[in-house]
């Protein structure tokens, strides 16, 4: 934690000692106050070493709004996400004490995740079955594309273009975590291996149901195919049926329709619901990968992650 550092030392001894800490922290805390930006080594030195660490992806640095400041030239801290949220500062609060408690399981959290990063960065390279299922794992929780499957009916293209246009403003204005990779057509070969690394680097496939044999024949049956072999390979691929209009199942093999049932189903083109959808399966995915953190991390001998 960034603070003042009391005792004998001369100021030369404690400030390699104070520079050795941060340089061999996994967290640094600041625990803010009116005192703590009042003073200038910790402004110039500590604080600015955290930074620069933080900034160099070598750091966690996690402000602790401990007694009311003034922060606002202090965009560097203001930018971190800090404890509590909100920036409700905790010292003479009604529920300090319910405060100080989120905090510190706020912090075990974070100091479990880095753990388990590093226990997964140590074992991605081995060729036993930790290390493949690390490499999945690492996958799993960073890969966020989306296979958007083609349509061949003209109501098909129009609302895949509409969500193309969507997308494009979700991911310039709000920052979309997702990236949308193309389908393929009746022309390409579903063993080419372009079209299988389309397939193998996504999570999602998106398959739009406007025509009673979209996914019966020809380039729709094509893509959902493959997309149901990743589904075998990928514990937690998700295949999306798409229905911009949900009458069309009445026109459609009722065992089909159960087949596809048992699928997330998405009805109509309010977008905004598509998105959300993605949201809450994406908090499914990283709940499912840090599950698998803690097993395959887990000691034999105990129930407890080491």
């Amino acid at each position: 934690m960034c603070g003042r550092t009391t005792g004998s030392r001369r100021a030369g001894e404690w400030h390699k000692v104070i520079l050795e800490r941060l340089d061999q922290a996994d967290i640094i805390l600041l625990l803010l106050s009116q005192d703590f930006l009042m003073s200038e080594y910790i402004t110039d030195v500590e604080l600015k070493t955290a930074l620069d660490r933080y900034m160099a992806g070598k750091s966690r640095v996690i402000p602790i709004f401990a007694r009311n400041c003034e922060l606002r030239r202090y965009p560097g801290i203001t930018a971190l996400q800090g404890l509590p949220k909100n920036m409700a500062f905790f010292h003479g609060a009604d529920e300090e004490d319910k405060l100080l408690t989120s905090i510190q399981q706020e912090i075990d959290t974070i100091a479990g995740e880095l753990s388990l990063n590093r226990k997964l960065a140590s074992s991605v390279d081995d060729a036993d079955e930790k290390g493949k299922m690390a490499r999945e794992i690492i996958q799993l929780r960073e890969n966020r594309k989306i296979f958007l499957c083609l349509s061949v009916s003209d109501e098909g293209k129009k609302r895949r273009r509409e969500l193309m246009y969507h997308v494009e403003g979700k991911v310039r204005h709000e920052k979309w975590p997702f990236e949308v990779v193309p389908g393929i057509n009746s022309q390409q070969d579903p063993n080419d291996p372009d079209v299988q690394t389309q397939m193998k680097d996504s999570v999602y496939s998106i398959h739009i149901v406007s025509h009673p044999n979209e996914l019966v024949e020809g380039p729709g049956r094509l893509q959902y195919d493959l997309a149901c072999q990743r589904a075998k390979q990928q514990s937690f691929y998700r295949i999306i049926i798409w229905y911009p209009d949900a009458s069309i199942r009445t026109s459609m093999e009722p065992s089909f329709v159960g087949e596809l049932a048992t699928h997330p189903n998405f009805m109509g083109y309010d977008y905004e619901d598509l998105f959300a959808l993605l949201d809450s399966l994406e908090e499914e995915r990283q709940r499912s990968a840090d599950g698998g953190d803690q097993q395959i991390f887990r000691h034999p001998e105990s129930d407890h992650a080491v």
